[in-house]
């Protein structure tokens, strides 16, 4: 963020398990002014070593100077008009979102565009923050917070609005090619040891996993068996997301890196009703199963500078530097 400056953390120790000062550009919650219908463009890069954030840009309060009354008034906030992920202009169109995940390593870019006239629709301010966020199902939990400031600046001479842009360059949509061939990673952990493995298998750098031939698309599936997030991440290119948990993913773009979901829990039994219509306690059942959620992806093994070995990993770098890494060589025909 250009022209900022930054207020400074609360004071109190930061620990593992608890919440923390999360800072943008090195600083805790830098602001800058903002000029009614100026369009700005934010790129975010989550940096940090195991941290998720779902990003979201929210408004607050309505100009205090507006008819002399100083109450919260309701405030428009519009969404973000994304651009590119990971690096990576989208294909086609820009895609509007309210939020997305961003985990270790992911980046997103965005428009945001300020509103003008009538002033009542404006707010005070539009943060850059992160929602509520459960990373280990029922344990841990990372509070929204607010990342970054930003306050209009109601004495600035607004500007006449961009047009913003309906449509990107297309890409190829690696679905009309063929596949050459077809793998499954099972991405595990041990909770006892904190000793992660993807297909049962820690990392090893004297051992070559998957070897590629030059020119090759393939199918892998990538599978979270652990009851804790982890984020897929290849290095020296990206890949297609066909599909998550059997349902399918319209094409908008390449990714290097997604989050794979923990295990859905099926449905549990409903609760019993009392005579009175209250629900009563539920009926006995066993432990409630997961399911595994599948994640599909095409993978382009095309491009020549990419021959040689390089990892794919876990981007949590304590998963990763616990074993959940292997390594890819992909070689000349």
């Amino acid at each position: 963020m250009e022209k900022t400056t930054h207020l400074s953390p609360p004071p109190g120790e930061v620990e593992d398990a608890g919440p923390k000062h999360r800072v943008v550009n090195g600083m805790y919650q830098p602001y800058q002014l903002l000029v009614p219908g100026q369009t700005y463009l934010y790129r975010v890069a989550n940096l940090a070593a195991d941290i998720f954030y779902r990003v979201a840009m929210q408004g607050g309060f309505s100009n205090p100077k507006s008819n002399g009354k100083k109450k919260k008034k309701k405030c428009h906030t519009p969404k973000m008009t994304v651009i590119a992920l990971d690096g990576t202009l989208l294909s086609s169109a820009p895609l509007e979102m309210d939020d997305y995940l961003l985990g270790p390593g992911s980046r997103i870019e965005f428009l945001f565009q300020i509103p003008t006239a009538p002033t009542k629709q404006l707010c005070g301010f539009y943060d850059l923050v992160t929602k509520d966020l459960v990373t280990v199902i029922g344990e841990d939990f990372f509070p929204g917070v607010t990342l970054a400031r930003g306050f209009t600046d109601f004495d600035a001479d607004p500007v006449a609005p961009l047009a913003l842009p309906t449509t990107l360059p297309p890409r190829l949509d690696y679905r009309t090619m063929p596949v050459n061939a077809t793998r499954t990673f099972n991405f595990s952990q041990n909770e006892d040891t904190q000793t992660f493995f993807i297909n049962g298998q820690t990392f090893n750098p004297n051992v070559t996993n998957v070897r590629v031939p030059l020119g090759s698309l393939e199918r892998w599936y990538i599978i979270n068996l652990s009851e804790e997030k982890h984020h897929f991440h290849i290095h020296q290119g990206n890949f297609q997301v066909v599909s998550i948990g059997g349902v399918p993913v319209p094409f908008t773009g390449y990714l290097d890196s997604i989050m794979l979901p923990t295990p859905v829990e099926e449905s549990k039994p409903s609760p019993g009703k009392t005579g009175n219509g209250k629900k009563g306690p539920p009926p006995p059942h066993a432990e409630t199963p997961r399911t595994p959620v599948v994640v599909e992806v095409l993978i382009p093994f095309m491009d020549p500078v990419i021959v040689g070995k390089y990892p794919f990993h876990c981007h949590v770098l304590s998963h990763e530097d616990n074993g959940m890494m292997q390594v890819v060589e992909v070689y000349s025909k």
